[in-house]
Protein backbone atom coordinates (compact mmCIF):
# COMPACT_ATOMS: atom_id res chain seq x y z
CA UNK A 1 0.00 0.00 0.00
CA UNK A 2 1.49 3.16 -0.30
CA UNK A 3 0.89 5.45 2.38
CA UNK A 4 1.34 9.01 3.34
CA UNK A 5 4.98 9.99 3.01
CA UNK A 6 7.04 11.84 0.65
CA UNK A 7 8.70 8.55 -0.36
CA UNK A 8 5.04 6.78 -0.87
CA UNK A 9 3.07 9.63 -2.31
CA UNK A 10 6.02 10.26 -5.28
CA UNK A 11 6.40 6.25 -5.69
CA UNK A 12 2.11 5.96 -6.35
CA UNK A 13 2.28 9.05 -8.63
CA UNK A 14 5.54 7.95 -10.98
CA UNK A 15 3.83 4.58 -10.90
CA UNK A 16 0.48 5.95 -12.40
CA UNK A 17 2.36 8.97 -14.61
CA UNK A 18 5.06 6.74 -16.07
CA UNK A 19 1.88 4.27 -17.06
CA UNK A 20 -0.03 7.61 -18.68
CA UNK A 21 3.21 8.22 -20.72
CA UNK A 22 3.62 4.70 -22.36
CA UNK A 23 1.24 2.65 -23.35
CA UNK A 24 -1.22 2.68 -20.12
CA UNK A 25 -2.32 0.13 -17.99
CA UNK A 26 -3.38 -1.20 -14.93
CA UNK A 27 -1.91 -0.74 -11.05
CA UNK A 28 -3.25 -3.32 -8.33
CA UNK A 29 -3.12 -2.58 -4.89
CA UNK A 30 -3.34 -5.06 -2.26
CA UNK A 31 -1.60 -8.14 -4.69
CA UNK A 32 1.47 -9.44 -3.66
CA UNK A 33 4.22 -9.90 -6.31
CA UNK A 34 7.17 -12.32 -6.90
CA UNK A 35 9.84 -11.55 -9.57
CA UNK A 36 7.30 -8.73 -11.37
CA UNK A 37 3.83 -11.45 -11.88
CA UNK A 38 1.11 -11.36 -8.96
CA UNK A 39 1.25 -14.49 -6.93
CA UNK A 40 -1.34 -13.81 -4.09
CA UNK A 41 -3.97 -11.55 -2.78
CA UNK A 42 -2.67 -9.36 0.15
CA UNK A 43 -6.07 -7.44 1.09
CA UNK A 44 -6.31 -3.88 2.26
CA UNK A 45 -7.78 -3.39 5.44
CA UNK A 46 -9.97 0.08 6.65
CA UNK A 47 -12.37 2.31 4.45
CA UNK A 48 -12.07 1.60 0.93
CA UNK A 49 -14.25 4.55 0.20
CA UNK A 50 -12.05 6.41 1.55
CA UNK A 51 -8.59 5.11 0.00
CA UNK A 52 -10.26 5.30 -3.08
CA UNK A 53 -10.84 9.21 -2.52
CA UNK A 54 -7.48 9.89 -1.38
CA UNK A 55 -5.67 7.88 -4.44
CA UNK A 56 -8.18 9.99 -6.43
CA UNK A 57 -7.15 13.28 -4.88
CA UNK A 58 -2.94 12.60 -5.20
CA UNK A 59 -4.09 11.86 -8.97
CA UNK A 60 -5.50 15.08 -9.66
CA UNK A 61 -3.48 17.15 -7.40
CA UNK A 62 0.11 15.48 -7.80
CA UNK A 63 0.21 15.39 -11.73
CA UNK A 64 0.45 17.85 -14.65
CA UNK A 65 -1.03 17.94 -17.04
CA UNK A 66 -4.40 16.13 -15.30
CA UNK A 67 -4.65 12.73 -16.54
CA UNK A 68 -8.07 10.59 -16.07
CA UNK A 69 -7.66 7.37 -14.38
CA UNK A 70 -10.12 4.65 -13.00
CA UNK A 71 -9.67 3.74 -9.38
CA UNK A 72 -12.25 1.33 -8.01
CA UNK A 73 -12.32 -0.45 -4.66
CA UNK A 74 -12.32 -4.28 -5.06
CA UNK A 75 -14.47 -6.30 -1.84
CA UNK A 76 -12.38 -9.88 -0.88
CA UNK A 77 -14.32 -10.93 1.80
CA UNK A 78 -11.35 -10.24 4.28
CA UNK A 79 -10.60 -6.69 2.93
CA UNK A 80 -10.39 -4.68 -0.34
CA UNK A 81 -8.06 -4.86 -3.30
CA UNK A 82 -7.88 -1.44 -5.22
CA UNK A 83 -7.64 -1.42 -9.09
CA UNK A 84 -6.51 1.53 -11.10
CA UNK A 85 -6.91 1.94 -14.55
CA UNK A 86 -4.98 4.54 -16.74
CA UNK A 87 -5.48 4.92 -20.23
CA UNK A 88 -2.16 6.07 -22.66
CA UNK A 89 -2.44 9.79 -22.77
CA UNK A 90 -3.23 11.83 -25.67
CA UNK A 91 -1.24 14.46 -24.56
CA UNK A 92 1.81 13.66 -22.55
CA UNK A 93 4.46 14.23 -21.25
CA UNK A 94 2.55 13.96 -17.91
CA UNK A 95 5.10 15.37 -14.61
CA UNK A 96 5.27 14.33 -11.05
CA UNK A 97 4.68 18.36 -9.19
CA UNK A 98 4.00 17.03 -5.59
CA UNK A 99 5.73 17.40 -3.21
CA UNK A 100 8.86 19.51 -4.40
CA UNK A 101 9.10 17.03 -7.71
CA UNK A 102 9.34 18.29 -10.95
CA UNK A 103 10.54 14.84 -12.70
CA UNK A 104 8.67 12.93 -15.83
CA UNK A 105 8.45 8.93 -15.92
CA UNK A 106 7.85 6.33 -18.58
CA UNK A 107 7.45 2.79 -18.21
CA UNK A 108 9.38 0.45 -19.87
CA UNK A 109 9.27 -3.81 -19.44
CA UNK A 110 11.33 -3.77 -16.80
CA UNK A 111 9.48 -1.17 -14.88
CA UNK A 112 9.35 3.28 -14.66
CA UNK A 113 11.92 5.50 -14.97
CA UNK A 114 13.20 8.50 -15.75
CA UNK A 115 12.43 9.98 -19.13
CA UNK A 116 15.66 10.97 -21.53
CA UNK A 117 15.88 13.77 -23.42
CA UNK A 118 15.25 12.32 -26.37
CA UNK A 119 12.26 9.88 -25.30
CA UNK A 120 11.27 13.71 -23.65
CA UNK A 121 11.70 14.91 -27.41
CA UNK A 122 9.58 12.53 -28.91
CA UNK A 123 6.33 13.72 -26.54
CA UNK A 124 6.57 16.91 -26.88
CA UNK A 125 6.51 16.18 -30.64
Amino acid sequence: MYGGSDADVKEFLKDVSSLANSQGGHLLIGVDESAGAASALAPLPGDPDKEVARLENLIRDGIEPRLTAFVRAIPTGTGFVIGIRVARSSYPPHRISARKTNRIFVRGTSGSYEASIDELRTMFT
